[in-house]
């Protein structure tokens, strides 16, 4: 199954495989909750609401350890891509990967010959892919922006809000901010530098394609 939803103005597309009919409506109700989110915001400042702690808790900890504040705003798409991940996950799926915004969130493996989800990392700076990452239960977050040193910031990572909220903050930052990146637990980073160089962590090594093509 193959869904398309437009959430906050995005494209969010929903790929789930091997799915038993017994939980075909549920999976689809899942999906369907994506049009249903509704967040208010108060001067960029998300108002609170018990469902997205996760988003304030994140940037709290990302301003407590590098000094750099995050807008709630930013990470409201992350936390209901993983929303309805746990929605799927309720209604028995195990095999899916969302995507949309840079975003891509993945759980179990596409088909019975292949592990892990093959996804390609755009250039932001010159078209075509510039990386790509082989995940299962991973989250992948790009960052781009007019940054002092680095062009964009790929983070891979459980949590996919953490995985954004490390990316912005990374890709603003600079190489510091992908040292930081370095040293959280379970996150890897990938940055193109405005000079064209591109770097990343052994973390992120461990998920990363050896050779991308444009035949993607």
């Amino acid at each position: 199954m193959r869904e398309v939803v437009l959430v906050f103005d995005v494209e969010v597309v929903v790929d789930v495989r091997h799915l038993d009919n017994r939980h075909l409506l549920a999976v689809r109700h899942a999906i369907e909750s994506l049009k249903a989110i509704d967040v208010t915001f108060v001067d960029g400042t998300l108002v609170h609401d018990p469902g997205v702690t996760v988003v304030a808790t994140a940037a709290r900890d990302i301003a407590m350890d590098t000094g750099f504040e995050i807008q709630d705003g930013s990470l409201i798409l992350p936390w209901a891509i993983e929303r309805v991940a746990m929605k799927l996950e309720s209604s028995g799926a195990r095999d899916y990967l969302i995507t949309g915004g840079g975003h891509v969130l993945s759980s179990g493996t596409p088909t019975t010959n292949d592990a892990r989800w093959r996804v390609g990392i755009p250039d932001a700076v010159h078209g075509g892919l510039v990386t790509g990452v082989d995940v299962n239960d991973h989250a992948v977050s790009t960052a781009i922006g007019n940054a002092d040193e680095l062009a964009q910031v790929t983070v891979t990572g459980p949590s996919l809000v953490y995985a954004a909220a490390y990316a912005i903050a990374a890709l603003y930052l600079g190489i510091r901010g992908i040292n930081w990146v370095k040293s959280q637990p379970m996150y890897g980073a990938h940055t193109v530098t405005k000079d064209g160089e591109r770097l990343w962590t052994p973390e992120f090594d461990r998920v990363k394609v050896p050779t991308v093509t444009t035949a993607w």
